[in-house]
């Protein structure tokens, strides 16, 4: 596991210069995989938001990849199980990382 993460990290470009901004992508791109984080990211550019940043710019390209656009993307939630789940993977997971933190001294 700890090899495929250091993957994920190694395919990320070098401009995700901040280590915990890192980590959302890594475990982001462990989710739901590294193309369409790497698509999120252009998406996010393309609009104006921080291609560098997870929260509140890359991170809302991913989730609504699948939204009716004017042009119809091949990338799209239709293709899915519909119990695909990606919004708040990367904080539930942030989140249970401090909480077992706290525990263990």
């Amino acid at each position: 596991g700890v090899k495929y993460l250091k993957y994920l990290d190694n395919q990320l470009p070098d401009e995700i210069r901040s280590p915990i901004e890192r980590i959302y992508f890594v475990l982001a791109s462990y989710n739901v995989g590294i193309g369409r984080v790497l698509t999120a990211r252009e998406n996010a550019e393309k609009f104006g938001k921080d291609k560098n940043r997870w929260n509140g710019h890359v991170d809302y390209y991913l989730l609504r990849r699948s939204r009716k656009e004017p042009v119809a993307k091949p990338d799209s939630l239709d293709s899915y199980p519909v119990d695909y789940k990606t919004e708040g993977f990367v904080d539930n997971i942030v989140n249970r990382y401090y909480h077992y933190r706290n525990l263990i001294k």
